[in-house]
């Protein structure tokens, strides 16, 4: 017999699909454990032992069992933290959410705890939770998830040369960061001093103070050219929730 541990982690929903006629298979990201799924036995019917619990973006405290045996998890208890209503009375909040969400499956592997990423997740739902949603989350969301995974880019200084930036500054995906008008490479874009104060900004401050960021329309254009272009090339295939996202969100 698989010997069983009781567990005790917070973690965020990130999606469920439905086992058998009673139960549920939830997929979590937890503060503790990394990301991992469980089975929530009872879980749906007028009788569900959870309730609106095990909904997406959920923020939950649970009790569970690993069997260690063949690595499948089974929910004893929950307790709702916060359930991020106001996400789901809003289109354009829910697209930015399942963005989120999509965004954690494709980078991140099972099982690898990071407190810093269950803190962005949670800091990031509380943005569209009390906060008004615009593409500046999303270029936000794409840097500070790279830098988060140890990817972030070089904003400060040139990333080939080492040397301070000048006024002609450009912004190169495969470089990982910020060139100096010395340094040169094909798929390098030029970015404006107020794009680099931005991403600057975006990498270094905590999320409640940058959506009270405004941006102009150049800076909007060179930051998602280059949070796109960054965050691309480690997606294994496109983001779904992006085609939505891109209707709803301005």
């Amino acid at each position: 017999m698989a010997k069983k541990n009781v567990h005790k982690t917070e973690a965020v929903v990130l999606s469920t699909h439905n086992l058998g006629e009673t139960s549920r298979i939830a997929d979590l990201y937890s503060q503790d454990w990394g990301r991992f799924s469980a089975v929530a036995k009872m879980a749906r019917g007028s009788r569900s032992r959870f309730g609106a619990s095990l909904e997406i973006f959920t923020h939950i405290h649970l009790v569970f069992y690993l069997a260690e045996g063949r690595g499948l998890s089974f929910i004893s208890q929950i307790e709702t933290l916060n359930h991020f209503g106001r996400i789901r009375q809003d289109p354009s909040k829910i697209a930015c959410g399942c963005y989120l969400i999509e965004l954690v499956k494709v980078l991140v592997r099972r099982g690898l705890p990071d407190r810093r990423l269950f803190r962005l997740i949670l800091e990031s739902l509380a943005w569209l939770e009390d906060g008004e949603v615009n593409r500046l989350f999303t270029y936000t969301l794409n840097l500070k998830m790279m830098k988060v995974l140890g990817f972030g880019p070089e904003v400060d200084v040139c990333v080939k040369c080492r040397e301070g930036l000048n006024e002609i500054i450009r912004f190169s995906s495969s470089y990982g960061g910020v060139l100096c008008e010395r340094c040169q490479t094909d798929d390098a874009i030029e970015i404006s001093r107020g794009t680099l104060m931005v991403m600057r900004r975006i990498l270094k401050s905590p999320l409640y103070t940058i959506k009270r960021i405004h941006l102009g329309r150049r800076i909007e254009e060179e930051l998602k050219i280059a949070s796109d272009s960054y965050l691309n090339p480690h997606l294994s295939y496109p983001l779904k929730s992006l085609k939505v996202l891109e209707v709803l969100v301005d």
